[in-house]
């Protein structure tokens, strides 16, 4: 049931490009959604793990809370019960965050209770995150093809500005984050275990990435891979088995093209100049989206003096709308479920992080660092994989999964032997 709350999150929003819809209120190129298929994946997934609470209960399992599964309620309930009061933009925004926070915090329940569950889910989800960004690059090229042939738009095309592919969800930062994700992960495993990854999955990633033209998707890419190569340790290898690395290739093949190739940079200039006019916009929080364009509220300024940032800090400002994950919680909410969850995180990483290694902080430093310029922490689907994911590694437990994600040292082998 798990596993498939996990394909549920993957595979919902697989509705938006055929059909043209998109989030309420967001662009002007596609429909909004209807409430109903909106609320359905509230449905399927409190549904899908409801039921499995229910069934360890019923076979006598003794549920078990951890920590941090404690304060991912906590955050919930005064986000839920903050939004509602400040009205304005708050409920809706806030309802997805609430309802990953539920769905992680009931993640935590059943690999508490089931510790053997949390290698598994990982060992599965590991290959169906692989499987998703193939299946997102297929979507990608189809858009481009549909685009140029058809002049079919994508949901964030911007025709003479900026034309962006978002993969299987139609999401360009969603799209790309997940990417970056897989790819980071992959090339931790290759310079720390010596592992070699599929390299049509490193390359299928770093094209959605590329495709999306998210800014916050790239800084995800570069923020992790400099913590891969920065900290991580290279594993040895024989002289016969150095050489050079593919990336470094591709790149002086890329550097001579650019240098000889009669290429036109008018299109990526007029994308470099809208997209920079965004994220400069992305990191205020006075403004809003109509149709393709941001524009300025006609609001008090929250941080114009001492007694309205006092306000805002305290109780949020449901009128406000934010792109940087830490100042959208506090509009919905105020500074409190900010402290309760940097406590989550406090407990709930230092766990995830040494079980993961050597990737777990690299992806955390990537995701955290791309929310200031996307809410990937309060939006649907990438907050509910950051929290559950995080509850996941946190619950593996070291006498069993440790070894298989660290390989023994000589003298423990030497221990070991008879």
């Amino acid at each position: 049931m798990l596993i498939g709350s996990f394909v549920v999150a993957l595979a919902y929003y697989g509705y938006r490009y055929p059909f043209q819809y998109n989030v309420t209120g967001y662009g002007n190129v596609y429909k909004n959604t209807p409430a109903v298929l909106s609320a359905g994946k509230y449905a399927l997934h409190l549904g899908l793990l409801g039921a499995m609470i229910a069934l360890l209960a019923a076979g006598g399992r003794r549920l078990v809370l951890s920590r941090s599964g404690l304060w991912l309620f906590v955050t919930a309930g005064i986000v839920g019960v903050m939004s509602f009061v400040n009205g304005g933009y708050a409920p809706s925004l806030a309802v997805p965050f609430i309802f990953s926070l539920l769905c992680a915090g009931l993640v935590s329940i059943v690999v508490r209770t089931v510790p053997s569950s949390a290698a598994a889910l990982w060992r599965v989800g590991g290959g169906l995150a692989q499987g998703f960004v193939l299946v997102s690059a297929v979507a990608n090229v189809i858009q481009m093809f549909l685009y140029a042939t058809q002049g079919r738009l994508p949901a964030h095309g911007y025709p003479g500005i900026v034309i962006r592919f978002g993969g299987y969800w139609d999401d360009p930062n969603q799209s790309a984050m997940f990417s970056a994700i897989v790819v980071i992960v992959l090339a931790s495993l290759a310079r720390n275990r010596n592992r070699r990854p599929s390299r049509i999955i490193v390359i299928c990633g770093v094209f959605n990435v590329f495709v999306s033209v998210s800014y916050s998707g790239y800084v995800a890419l570069a923020i992790g891979l400099f913590v891969v190569y920065a900290w991580g340790r290279r594993a040895p290898r024989g002289r016969r088995n150095r050489r050079i690395p593919w990336p470094l290739l591709v790149g002086s093949v890329a550097v001579v093209a650019v240098t000889l190739l009669p290429i036109d940079f008018g299109p990526v200039q007029r994308a470099v100049h809208g997209k920079s006019d965004s994220a400069k916009l992305r990191l205020s929080i006075v403004y809003k989206l109509e149709g393709n364009s941001f524009t300025t509220l006609d609001v008090p300024d929250p941080v114009a003096d001492v007694r309205t940032t006092v306000s805002t800090m305290v109780r949020g400002d449901g009128r406000l709308a934010s792109e940087t994950s830490v100042v959208r919680l506090v509009l919905m909410a105020g500074i409190l479920p900010l402290i309760t969850l940097i406590i989550w995180m406090a407990i709930a990483l230092r766990g995830a992080i040494r079980a993961t290694r050597p990737w777990g902080l690299a992806v955390a430093m990537a995701f955290i660092g791309a929310s200031f310029f996307v809410p990937f922490l309060v939006i649907y689907p990438c907050g509910l994989f950051f929290f559950s994911g995080v509850e996941i590694a946190a619950a593996l437990r070291p006498d069993i999964d440790e070894p298989s994600l660290r390989p023994p040292r000589v003298p423990e082998l030497l221990e070991a032997s008879p």
